[in-house]
């Protein structure tokens, strides 16, 4: 995909404000927009900041699926890849624990 179009579909996901997905575990719709810190285009990558509570996360690939519309067997060829796990302060700055 053009990265120009996915930065368009990106900026057209997030300005929704509330982002329902159906959480397959929990049996339940969840809104997951409040646990979107960042997501944007880089170098052909898409970056994915999220946010964890006790009893609220999500998986990067329902997110990513949500905003292109991906199937089940489109979302199971995702390649994810966690490089950190960072803590927010409450000023909005990340550090490593």
């Amino acid at each position: 995909m053009e990265e120009k179009k996915a930065e368009k579909m990106i900026a057209h996901f997030l300005q929704d404000k509330k982002i329902e997905i159906y959480d397959e575990r929990k049996k339940r719709i969840i809104d997951v927009y409040p646990l979107i810190r960042e997501l944007k285009i880089i170098d052909r990558k898409i970056k994915l900041f999220l946010r964890f509570y006790p009893q609220r996360t999500v998986k990067p690939e329902l997110i990513i699926a949500k905003l292109f519309n991906l199937s089940l067997e489109e979302r199971k060829q995702l390649e994810i890849c966690r490089v950190a796990l960072y803590e927010e302060k409450p000023d909005g700055k990340l550090v490593l624990p």
